[in-house]
């Protein structure tokens, strides 16, 4: 269902994205949504969540029902994940902006966030692009799993990125919520940074005394 209907699923996410940001940069509101919802698009939360599934898909039990059907649209999940990051950047135009016609006159809150954003941006882009399976038809088994492997370093620099801001806030605001935020995003990222290295080598292990080669997952972009 998800798979044959991609396309359709694309173009409403951006649609949607696009609503909300457009929203926020022009500063009207939305009757039906309060500036929670359109929180969740703004400051990227809800992408966040989504490659958060992504993630997890490279931890779950190979052989589990519910691994394989998450596995099947993972490289959807990741898409939809891209559209709405790159819809939340695009909030944030004015800052890069200023990042690159005057950075030294930035403060450094807004020249970290800039500086964080491109280089996520940088290593988020190839892999959605191949994610996009009209693009992977065309490129070598090798060539992209070995491109897929930057997702662990695109998932770092996310963590990076949102713990770096948030601590920051934190501290320089005294906010109670940006610390119950620095603790809720440190509960998802910081286990799975334990358990994808843990599950890899248990992987290899197994394989190695049954004699059968560890299978590699190859089912998405920004994948784990």
């Amino acid at each position: 269902m998800v798979h044959k209907g991609r396309v359709i699923i694309y173009a409403a996410v951006l649609l949607v994205t696009m609503y909300f940001i457009l929203s926020g940069v022009l500063g009207y509101e939305i009757a039906w949504a309060d500036r929670d919802v359109r929180s969740l698009f703004t400051l990227g939360a809800l992408s966040t969540a989504f490659f958060v599934i992504v993630m997890y898909i490279g931890v779950l039990p190979s052989k589990h029902k519910l691994t394989k059907r998450l596995k099947s649209i993972r490289a959807e999940l990741s898409v939809i994940a891209c559209i709405m990051a790159i819809g939340h950047n695009m909030m944030y135009a004015e800052w890069f902006v200023q990042f690159f016609s005057d950075p030294f006159n930035m403060r450094g809150y807004y020249f970290f966030a800039c500086l964080a954003s491109l280089i996520i941006i940088a290593l988020m882009i190839p892999l959605l692009i191949s994610s996009f399976y009209f693009v992977r038809k065309w490129m070598k088994a090798k060539t992209w799993k070995r491109l897929q492997k930057w997702s662990y370093v695109f998932y770092v620099g996310l963590y990076v990125h949102v713990l770096g801001l948030y601590v920051y806030a934190a501290f320089s605001m005294g906010r109670s919520g940006d610390m119950e935020a620095i603790i809720g995003y440190t509960v998802f990222f910081v286990p799975y940074f334990i358990l994808r290295p843990a599950k890899y080598l248990f992987d290899r292990h197994k394989a190695k005394h049954s004699g059968i080669a560890p299978s590699e997952d190859t089912d998405g972009g920004c994948e784990t």
